[in-house]
């Protein structure tokens, strides 16, 4: 028996967004959003990660949080 959260309206939601967000996913990623049309979203695959992609890999989790962090915190 699993738990149920309901219905997933992710793609809806991450398409309304109007602020910079940062998706960050491993490459097999089947509860995740799937891409979506919003240049507000960046989403950024790390490869050789499994769920937890910042545990996994933590210099590339680092690094595209990094660099999304710099494009954005003087804009």
């Amino acid at each position: 028996m699993g738990l149920f959260l309901g219905e997933a309206l992710w793609e809806e939601r991450f398409e309304a967004l109007s602020v910079p967000t940062l998706l960050i996913l491993p490459p097999e990623a089947p509860m995740a959003p799937r891409p979506v049309r919003n240049d507000s979203v960046r989403t950024v695959v790390i490869p050789e990660s499994g769920h937890c992609v910042r545990r996994d890999q933590p210099g590339r989790y680092h690094e595209a949080v990094d660099a999304f962090l710099a494009d954005h915190l003087d804009a």
